[in-house]
């Protein structure tokens, strides 16, 4: 898929093939570990469900197995990304910021996914919807093309987006680049407020899960 989206969106956008196609790439893998990490999240509880009706362990355990599993994808995906690139003679040095955002995003992502798992549990319909968001977010996202394509409101939606920043923190050091002073903010931010909201649904909720499976 990178090579087809990479080809297809760089010539629409006018960026050489071998500039965009790292990019691509790089967006992909970082959308893999963000989307696809909350999106799984929203079902944390209901795929944990046969263990959480025989042994009582904190939810916090089945936010770790759902996230653990979204990053053994993305480890193997990242060893295929360098590998290809490699290859291809396309490779860049990696940020050192990479050893930063990686564990900023990794919490960002599983935090996020507590936020959306205990409301989809309680009302099954809301974790479909949550998948459908997450597509829709995947090309509002820039994962295939440049935000600085994009002005006027269209810059703005881009801009105010949670996830081109949290796939940006990915994405930059991965193509031997520094992220913005933005998408740290925007990174730890996102965190922070979904902490709160983390907190705030378990102490609510925290004892009732198990009756909505």
């Amino acid at each position: 898929m990178g090579f087809a989206l990479s080809f297809v969106f760089g010539a629409m956008m006018g960026t050489p093939w071998r500039e965009n196609f790292p990019y691509v790439l790089a967006g992909i893998l970082a959308w893999g570990l963000v989307g696809t990490g909350i999106a799984e999240g929203a079902n944390m509880f209901v795929n944990g469900a046969g263990i959480m009706q025989v042994q009582r362990l904190p939810l916090s355990f089945y936010a770790w197995l759902a996230i653990f599993r979204v990053l053994v994808n993305f480890l193997a995906q990242l060893l295929t990304y360098w590998a290809v690139l490699l290859v291809l003679g396309l490779a860049a040095i990696p940020s050192w910021t990479l050893i930063l955002a990686l564990p900023l995003t990794f919490i960002a992502t599983l935090v996020a996914g507590f936020v959306v798992a205990i409301p989809s549990t309680r009302f099954r319909d809301i974790g479909l919807g949550i998948g459908f968001v997450i597509q829709m977010l995947f090309f509002l996202t820039p994962i295939f093309w440049h935000p600085g394509k994009m002005h006027g409101i269209r810059g703005m939606v881009v801009e105010y987006n949670p996830f081109t920043h949290l796939v940006a923190l990915i994405r930059e050091p991965l193509l031997g680049h520094a992220p913005r002073l933005t998408d740290w903010t925007w990174g730890v931010g996102w965190t922070g407020g979904a902490f709160v909201v983390t907190y705030v649904l378990i102490a609510a909720f925290r004892k009732r899960v198990i009756f909505w499976l």
